[in-house]
C-alpha cells in the first residue's frame, strides 16, 4: 500500500505510457510508468475507466483526470467500508464524508453512489431499527423515536416505520423488560415503585406502565405507586407550563438558561444535524429570542463570541450580563473545560475568557455541570471523580487572587451514592437546586431537591429538601435553572403527552424559593462632567471572605451590577484610573423581599483642578469673593468626603526664592480658608510650586493667570485614611422594593 500513497508527479509535457503493471502485494493497485520512469500508482478501476494502455500518450489534462478519479475512488472505498461494516444513516454518512475531507460536491456524489447500490436508505434503516427494537431489545415507541432522531433520520421516515406500531406493542415490550427487572427486584419492599420508575425512565407511557405493573404485581391493582406518589399525583395546586413548540420541537434539548435581560433563552440541543459536528455533536448552544407578540421564537445558532471559541454549553449568566459560565474548548490542546466568558456590554459579543484552572475539571468528558455566584468568585461543579461518593457528585471551588482552589465535595449529606448533578445556585448565593436519584422521597428516577448554605461557609449545607409534586413527575427532571427574581424555574422534565423530555416553566412554592437578596447597581460618573466612566471598577470585600475580594468592572454605560447577601457586611471601593477613590461600607440586614439599591459614585479627575483661586501681584490674602467661590465649590461638588491637594503658583516677576515663599503662602491661605469653612485640615495637603512657566507663549513676564492656587481632589491624603460612607440596608415596612438614589 506504500505505492498507493505516492502522489502523481506533475507532468508538464506529453508522455508515453511505457508500462502498466499490478502491485505484487495488492493486485487491485497498478503502477504506471511514463517514458520509462515511475509516474504514479492508482486503482485498477481507474485504469479501466480511463482506458489507459501501454503506448498511449498521456497529456496534462489526462493527468488531472487521473488524479481526480484516483481521489474519488479512494474516498469512495473508505465510505463503502464504513457503510458496509454496519448499516448507517444518511446523516452519519454525511458526517463521515466531512471527516474524510470531502467537499460538498464530493459528499453529495458519494451519497448518491451509495444509494445506487442500496447501501444508504433512511426509510429502510428506520424500519430495520424498529423491527430490531421490538424483537431483540425491547424499546418503547418514544425511545425508538428519540434514538432515530439522534441518528439524523427525518421524521417522515420515523413515522412511516412506526405507522403499524400500536399501544399493544408497547405493552408487550414493557412486559418483557419488566419481567427481567423483577428478577433483580424480587423481594424488595419498594419493588412496585422501583419498577414504575424503571419503565418511566425508558419512556413508556403512563397507561402502558399502569397495565404492565398491575399485571405483574396483581396484589394491588390500583395503587401501583406508593401513597406519597399517589398524593402527589392528586395535587392540582400548580401546573407546570410547557414551553412553546418552537423551543421543544427538537429533542433532546436541555439546559435552558435565561439571559440577564430575559430576552434570550440559551439551550443545549444534542445531536442536531446543524450542530458544529452534525449528528455526532452531543452539545451545541442554540439561542431563542423573545418576541412580545409571538413569544419564544425558533432557536438559532447565534454567534455569541468574537475572536474566541464558541461555547458548547451555557450554564449561567451574571445579573449584569457581562459574564457567562460555559463549557467549551478554551485550552491550547482544545480540551473541554469550564470557562467564564467576558464582554463590555450586554449588546456586545463575548471577546475574553478565563479558564477555570482547577485539577479535575480541565479535561471534561461524559456528564458535567456547573453553576456560579453572581460575581463569578465561587463555582459548584458536578463531576465524576475518583474518591467521590459515587457516580456524579457536587464540588465547590473558589477563585482567590486569580487562582482556583482545589475541588472540595459539598458536605451536609448533599452527595449520595447515586447521581447528584445539574446544580443551580440562586442569586442569594445560598440556595442550591440540583437533581438526584440517590435520596427519598422520589417520584421519578431523577428528582429536584434544594439545599441551603449556612453562615459557616461553603461546607455548611442543610439537609436537601424535595421540591414536591409541582416540580417532580413520574418521569425524570434532569436540569433546573431560575428566572432572575427566583420565583419561577425552567425545567427539563417529562412530557407525558409526547412520551419524551421537554422544557417547562413552573412557579416554585414559597418554602423552596431563594432567600431575599439585595440587587446592587452602582453608576460611576465623572463628578465634574457627569459623564459615565466605562471601565471603572468596584472592589467588593465580603466580610465572610475578606482575604479574597472581587473586582467588578463597569459596563459601557459606567454601571456595575451585582447581588449582595442578606445579613452580611461589604466594603466597596470604587476606582478608575486617574480618578479619586470612594470607599464605602454596606451592611445588608435581614430582608423580607428582594431589595434593589442604586448608588451613584462621583469620582473626581485628579489631573483637572476643581477650582482656581486668583491673587493680586505680591499678595497672598484670599478675597471675600474668592472665599464665596470656595464655599460654593464645597456645596455644589460635595467634596467634603474626599481629600484635597492645594498647589500655589506665581508669575515670573521677582526672585526665585521670593516666589517660592509667596506660592507656599498663597497655598496656606487657601487651606486656612477651607478649614474656616468647615473642611477637615487632616484631609488637605498643600505645596508651593513657585514660578509657573506658562503653557502658551507670552511676551509678558507679569502673567495674572499664574498668580493663583489650584485645588485638586485626591484619593489618599497624607497622614490619614479617608473616612468611609456607611449605609445599612434594611427591609422596607411596606414590603415594596426601594430604589435609593
Amino acid at each position: 500500500m506504500g505505492a498507493a500513497a505516492t502522489p502523481c508527479a506533475t507532468l508538464l509535457h506529453m508522455g508515453i505510457i511505457t508500462q502498466i503493471r499490478r502491485n505484487v502485494k495488492n493486485k487491485r493497485r497498478c503502477t504506471i510508468m511514463v517514458d520509462g520512469a515511475f509516474f504514479c500508482a492508482c486503482d485498477e478501476d481507474v485504469v479501466l475507466s480511463l482506458e489507459l494502455r501501454r503506448g498511449m500518450e498521456l497529456s496534462v489534462d489526462a493527468e488531472q483526470r487521473l488524479k481526480r478519479e484516483e481521489r474519488t475512488m479512494q474516498l469512495r472505498q473508505k465510505a463503502w467500508a464504513y457503510c458496509t461494516y454496519k448499516p448507517r444513516t444518511e446523516a452519519q454518512m454525511r458526517s463521515k464524508c466531512q471527516m474524510l475531507g470531502m467537499t460538498d460536491e464530493e459528499t453529495t456524489a458519494t451519497l448518491s453512489w451509495l444509494a445506487e447500490f442500496k447501501q444508504l436508505d433512511d426509510a429502510s434503516y428506520a424500519q430495520r431499527f424498529v423491527d430490531a427494537a421490538r424483537e431483540r431489545k425491547p424499546l418503547s415507541t418514544a425511545d425508538i423515536r428519540s434514538r432515530l432522531r439522534r441518528k439524523g433520520i427525518p421524521d417522515n421516515h420515523i413515522e412511516g416505520a412506526l405507522s403499524t406500531t400500536t399501544e399493544f406493542d408497547d405493552i408487550e415490550a414493557a412486559r418483557r423488560v419488566a419481567e427481567r427487572k423483577l428478577r433483580v427486584l424480587s423481594g424488595a419492599d419498594n419493588a412496585r415503585d422501583r419498577l414504575t420508575r424503571f419503565l418511566a425512565y425508558r419512556r413508556y407511557s403512563w397507561n402502558v406502565i399502569r397495565v404492565v405493573v398491575s399485571e405483574l404485581l396483581p396484589l394491588v391493582l390500583l395503587c401501583i405507586v406508593s401513597p406519597t406518589v399517589l398524593a402527589a399525583q392528586a395535587d392540582t395546586s400548580c401546573k407546570p407550563n410547557l414551553l412553546p413548540w418552537s423551543v421543544n420541537q427538537w429533542q433532546p434539548t436541555t439546559m435552558p438558561v435565561l439571559s440577564s435581560t430575559g430576552k434570550l433563552l440559551y439551550l443545549d440541543r444534542k445531536y442536531h444535524p446543524d450542530n458544529t459536528d452534525g449528528t455526532t455533536d452531543a452539545d451545541d448552544v442554540w439561542v431563542s429570542s423573545y418576541d412580545s407578540v409571538r413569544g419564544w421564537l425558533e432557536p438559532q445558532r447565534m454567534q455569541l463570541t468574537v475572536g474566541i471559541p464558541q461555547p458548547q454549553v451555557v450554564f449561567q449568566e451574571s445579573s449584569d450580563g457581562l459574564r457567562l459560565l460555559v463549557a467549551g474548548e478554551y485550552q491550547d490542546s482544545r480540551r473541554l473545560c469550564f470557562a467564564i466568558l467576558r464582554r463590555s456590554s450586554v449588546d456586545a459579543p463575548f471577546t475574553e475568557f478565563d479558564v477555570v484552572r482547577v485539577t479535575g475539571a480541565l479535561n471534561l468528558s461524559g456528564r458535567y455541570f456547573a453553576t456560579m455566584t453572581d460575581d463569578g468568585q465561587h463555582l459548584i461543579v458536578a463531576l465524576p471523580r475518583a474518591g467521590g461518593v459515587d457516580d456524579l457528585d457536587l464540588y465547590h471551588t473558589t477563585s482567590c487572587q486569580g487562582k482556583w482552589a482545589a475541588l472540595s465535595p459539598l458536605r451536609g449529606g448533599v452527595n449520595t451514592t447515586g447521581f447528584d448533578g445539574a446544580p443551580y445556585l440562586a442569586a442569594d448565593g445560598r440556595t442550591l437546586y440540583f437533581v438526584s436519584n440517590g435520596r427519598e422521597p422520589r417520584r421519578g428516577k431523577l428528582d429536584v431537591y434544594v439545599a441551603r448554605r449556612g453562615q459557616l461557609g461553603w461546607n455548611d449545607w442543610s439537609t436537601p429538601t424535595w421540591l414536591g409534586p409541582c416540580v417532580n413527575t413520574i418521569g425524570d427532571e434532569t436540569t433546573i435553572t431560575l428566572f432572575a427574581a427566583g420565583r419561577k424555574a425552567l425545567l427539563t422534565s417529562w412530557d407525558a403527552s409526547e412520551n419524551r423530555e421537554s422544557l417547562y416553566s413552573v412557579t416554585l412554592a414559597d418554602s423552596v424559593q431563594p432567600f431575599p437578596w439585595c440587587a446592587l447597581e452602582i453608576h460611576v460618573r465623572d463628578a465634574m462632567r457627569g459623564t459615565p466612566l466605562p471601565g471603572a471598577s468596584v472592589l467588593v470585600i465580603d466580610s465572610t471572605t475578606p482575604t479574597c475580594p472581587t473586582r467588578l468592572v463597569a459596563n459601557s454605560q459606567g454601571i456595575v451590577t451585582t447581588t449582595l447577601q442578606q445579613r452580611t457586611s461589604y466594603q466597596l471601593r470604587t476606582e478608575a484610573s486617574g480618578y479619586t477613590t470612594i470607599p464605602q461600607t454596606l451592611t445588608i440586614q435581614q430582608l423580607d423581599s428582594v431589595t434593589s439599591l442604586r448608588l451613584t459614585a462621583h469620582l473626581f479627575d485628579m489631573s483637572t483642578p476643581l477650582a482656581s483661586v486668583y491673587f493680586d501681584r505680591g499678595t497672598y490674602d484670599v478675597s471675600p469673593s474668592e472665599r464665596q467661590r470656595i464655599l460654593s465649590l464645597l456645596d455644589t461638588l460635595r467634596i467634603r468626603s474626599v481629600g484635597l491637594k492645594v498647589t500655589g503658583y506665581t508669575d515670573e516677576l521677582g526672585t526665585k526664592p521670593y516666589n517660592q515663599t509667596l506660592s507656599a503662602r498663597r497655598a496656606s491661605a487657601v487651606v486656612d480658608a477651607l478649614v474656616s469653612l468647615g473642611f477637615n485640615p487632616n484631609r488637605i495637603v498643600s505645596e508651593g510650586r513657585g514660578i509657573e512657566i506658562p503653557k502658551v507663549a507670552t511676551s509678558m513676564r507679569e502673567n495674572p493667570q499664574s498668580r493663583r492656587v489650584d485645588i485638586f481632589a485626591i484619593s489618599d491624603p497624607q497622614h490619614v485614611t479617608p473616612q468611609t460612607q456607611q449605609r445599612s440596608i434594611q427591609p422596607s415596612s411596606s414590603g415594596r422594593r426601594p430604589r435609593q438614589q
